[in-house]
């Protein structure tokens, strides 16, 4: 739904919309006060004008100064005061909002770009400006942090995509500075409520899409982690040090090529000094700034720029030597390790020699030698290690993907009662009582315990069971097993080795890790990182002699069956002996077996995707999630809890619930007919097909109702000859009853007969 009212207050339509984080734009062509950054920046820059794009207010003089909008919040008087002064409407992003900002002239390009984003992130509306550039927005659930991407079309040699978040905003509402035309919402300014939402799996998979499908891409992120987390006295380095490595790093628009680069170097100085220094620290700066080969930095403008950097900060002292190593060749850390260290040698021999022989390279490598066979060594092959069904074997690992919010953690946690209990509860049978570890790295504890009484409750059972069911929340103790840094670099972190004892120590049999995206820090769509990846659980796997189960999500195109649904690279399920999805029922599928339609979700399939076989409706595995209340209301909380639990559940046969009365009458007005015309078994027949009336008359779903036809044909009942239809005057095909092989029949249950839906 768009915003209906039409007054003329911009900043009051979007605030009545629920966009309460706005900020006021100056218009193109404002006059600037002469001594702002704006105006300064504007006359360092020309082509880079910041009127119609960039906050700011007018002074009592009515000349228009930059605001420093990230630690401004508007109020309702705010709004109506700068729709006065004939502000532009931005919006703050953060909070729970972002922007997918495709920044490019290339027609071609951004339909491209925008199609991706549509597809992985899902439908959103869009803020057009200067075509074909284009910004669609999103709601999500978590902090994302900022990221771009830039990259090089036929045209322009310097296009991004932007994911504006917290510290950014976007122009909603004002006049374009290079097209002099109003921005515009082809459908309208939608409800804030009403913003589609994705979140920071999905954003980094259509980041990684970019990358892939660009030419000359180049990645900068304002971070994945929380930098609420980061120790800042980590960032603090050593002042003669920083000094020396900001003068050896150069400052040339091809070192630092665009804004946020010249940022980030700031923001790493300003760590990397720490608070106590920060006059010391800004000298330093700009004192690099003064050397950029692309024009003159003004104090003012740089003054404003560093009083907005404020902590916590992600970057510092170590980063800043990094460039200075890699930019400018600073042998600076180096010789301070040498004075650490003691006497270094001689110029001409290699510096590191002498501390070398102390380092531990490891055992030497082994050779590559192949093994060879004899008859003897094949006579006593033991069997593969099944632990549940043929499912999940020990030693290997499984993937169990679905669309988000189909109950694949609640078929995981029943999954994993049945393995405790070494009882079947929905369709396989656990080879004996194993121990298994849930590792749900998404939930809180309290809420696996939810789900964990309502399976124990649900299917009877008791501390028996509990006792083989270890459990961890990844809000209590996360798990990386691999990193990426932004070079694609991969380094196995020291969680493998330590879930790998766990396992021993614990005498795991089963681990499930929900979900799988949770469980690293690598681009799931870089098949080098996922090999790796997927190498690293096998090797838990092998070595642990346990079963891996890894929940994972469907991609936006995934079907059921199909194990390319499964989001990212192939690397991934190509590393799994086992791939399974699970899949809500489809429409037609309801319809066909008699399930309303509004209740189709609560039944889904499994499909081993590895074997890309999929059955028939009628004859694929199915369960339905049931609903169990926990009886835990309080007085503030009346109603308790309700939880999903998955049960194992069968299509119902053609003849479930007709006696043989019921059968011998539907075959009676078979052999009745229509009005001279013969009912016909085929569906193709339209209107003289007999599963219609089998469905109205005798309340079969078509699945019954095709199999009910399919039976009696083979029991001979029913058989189809050719009649004259009086309708169409030619000779056609039609049913006719043979009551004598129906009377000559024992009556025997239809239920578990009758073919499957094609």
């Amino acid at each position: 739904m768009t915003t209906t009212n039409q007054t003329d207050n911009a900043f009051q339509r979007f605030w009545e919309a629920g966009y309460t984080r706005l900020c006021p734009i100056i218009p193109p062509g404002a006059p600037l006060d002469p001594e702002s950054a704006a105006a300064k920046r504007l006359a360092s820059h020309p082509d880079k004008d910041p009127r119609g794009k960039a906050p700011g207010v007018p002074g009592v003089d009515g000349l228009w100064k930059g605001l420093d909008f990230v630690h401004t919040e508007s109020t309702e008087f705010s709004v109506a005061k700068w729709h006065e002064d004939g502000a532009g409407v931005g919006i703050k992003t953060g909070d729970g909002l972002i922007a997918v900002d495709i920044d490019t002239t290339d027609p071609s390009k951004a339909a491209q770009l925008t199609k991706a984003a549509i597809q992985i992130l899902g439908e959103a509306p869009a803020r057009i400006g200067r075509a074909p550039k284009t910004l669609l927005l999103y709601r999500v659930a978590e902090s994302i942090p900022y990221e771009k991407v830039t990259f090089s079309t036929e045209t322009e040699d310097r296009a991004l995509v932007e994911i504006l978040s917290e510290g950014r905003q976007f122009v909603a509402h004002g006049v374009h500075p290079t097209t002099s035309r109003p921005y515009h919402w082809p459908e309208g300014v939608p409800q804030y409520d009403e913003l589609p939402t994705t979140d920071a799996e999905a954003l980094e998979a259509y980041l990684a899409w970019v990358e892939q499908n660009s030419d000359a891409p180049r990645r900068f992120s304002g971070g994945s982690i929380d930098r609420s987390e980061i120790d800042q006295s980590t960032l603090v380095g050593d002042r003669d040090l920083i000094t020396q490595a900001l003068a050896r790093l150069p400052n040339t628009t091809a070192t630092f090529p665009t804004r946020d680069d010249y940022l980030r170097v700031g923001y790493a100085v300003k760590a990397a000094f720490g608070p106590e220094l920060e006059q010391e620290a800004f000298s330093a700066f700009f004192d690099w700034c003064s050397r950029w080969d692309g024009g003159v930095n003004d104090h003012n403008e740089v003054l404003s720029d560093w009083n907005r950097m404020k902590p916590p900060y992600m970057v510092g002292s170590s980063w800043l030597y990094k460039q200075a190593e890699d930019l400018g060749g600073w042998r600076g850390r180096v010789e301070s390790i040498f004075n650490d260290l003691g006497e270094r040698p001689a110029a001409e021999t290699d510096p590191f020699d002498w501390i070398r022989p102390e380092i531990d390279e490891g055992p030497a490598a082994e050779p590559i030698k192949p093994h060879r066979l004899s008859l003897g060594d094949l006579a006593e092959i033991p069997p593969r290690q099944w632990l549940y069904g043929s499912k999940i074997s020990r030693g290997y690992t499984t993937i169990l993907s679905s669309p988000g919010g189909v109950g694949k953690t609640a078929l995981a946690t029943v999954l994993a009662v049945s393995c405790a209990a070494g009882s079947e509860l929905i369709g396989d049978t656990p080879v004996h009582p194993l121990k298994v570890w849930m590792y749900n790295l998404e939930d809180d504890l309290t809420e696996i315990k939810r789900r964990l009484k309502a399976a124990l409750l649900f299917y009877g059972l008791g501390d028996d069971v509990l006792a083989n069911i270890l459990v961890l929340s990844g809000r209590d103790r996360r798990l990386s097993l691999l990193k990426q840094d932004n070079k694609g670099s991969l380094t196995e972190l020291p969680d493998a080795d330590l879930l790998k004892a766990s396992i021993i120590d614990n005498g795991v049999d089963l681990l499930v890790v929900d979900p799988f995206a949770r469980s690293h820090q690598v681009n799931e769509n870089d098949t080098s990182a996922q090999d790796e990846l997927m190498r690293i659980y096998a090797q838990v796997a092998h070595e642990a002699s346990c079963g891996v189960l890894l929940l994972h999500h469907f991609n936006k195109q995934g079907e059921a069956g199909d194990m390319n649904a499964v989001r990212g690279s192939s690397a991934l399920t190509a590393g799994a002996r086992s791939v399974l999805t699970v899949a809500p029922m489809p429409e037609d599928d309801a319809k066909a077996l008699g399930i309303e339609v509004s209740q189709r979700r609560r039944y889904i399939r499994i499909d081993d995707a590895k074997n890309n076989m999929s059955p028939p409706a009628r004859s694929a595995e199915w369960l339905f999630l049931d609903s169990f209340d926990l009886e835990n209301g309080t007085e503030i909380y009346p109603q308790g809890d309700s939880v999903q639990v998955a049960t194992a559940w069968t299509p119902p046969g053609p003849g479930d619930g007709m006696t043989r009365s019921d059968e011998e009458a539907a075959l009676a007005v078979l052999d009745e007919g229509l009005a001279g015309e013969r009912f016909s078994a085929k569906p193709s027949a339209k209107t003289r097909w007999a599963g219609d009336m089998l469905m109205e008359r005798f309340g079969r779903s078509r699945v019954q109702a095709v199999g009910l036809l399919n039976k009696w044909l083979k029991l001979n009942y029913i058989e189809e000859r050719s009649y004259r239809s009086p309708t169409y005057r030619r000779s056609t095909q039609g049913i006719f009853v043979n009551f004598s092989s129906f009377a000559s029949e024992v009556f025997e249950d239809l239920g578990d007969g009758g073919s499957v839906l094609n």
